[in-house]
């Protein structure tokens, strides 16, 4: 199937997986694991045929039409902590990792201390190069053009 589509996706209906057959339940999984982590094939478990059907409605539905929002890739990595938010906000800006951001954090205390920073300012921090300066300054002073 994978030669011939794009997607593809097992679905298994029923509550259960290990009583409908005389197969071990072992077997079951190993072959269930093979198909998703050796394969790349997807795998849906529904309860019934009902539950079938939602699923397959939703999935043609999201395929012909999209979701009708956008999701912000950022989403994943949304954090109550402040000291997170704030380093996430800083790794993306241009060739800034966790380390960098760290650092960035600690030399000028604020996000706004940091995003008023001139190019000679981010520069005192030891790693940050006339390049990486630019393409950090140019990002925080560009105006946002939908």
């Amino acid at each position: 199937m994978k030669g011939a589509y794009e997607l593809v996706l097992f679905l298994v209906e029923g509550p259960t997986l290990y009583e409908a057959s005389n197969v071990h339940p072992n077997a079951i999984r190993g072959a269930l694991s093979y198909l998703v982590v050796l394969e790349g094939i997807s795998l849906l478990r529904t309860e019934n045929a009902e539950d079938s059907a939602a699923y397959m409605a939703t999935m043609a539905r999201h395929e012909q039409e999209g979701l009708g929002y956008e999701i912000s890739p950022h989403r994943a990595r949304r954090s109550a902590l402040p000291k997170l938010q704030k380093r996430y906000v800083v790794e993306d800006l241009p060739g800034i990792g966790p380390k960098m951001a760290d650092a960035l954090l600690r030399e000028f205390g604020t996000l706004r201390a940091l995003f008023n920073a001139e190019k000679g300012e981010l520069r005192r921090v030891y790693g940050i190069g006339p390049k990486r300066a630019e393409s950090i300054h140019a990002l925080l002073t560009a105006h946002y053009d939908e």
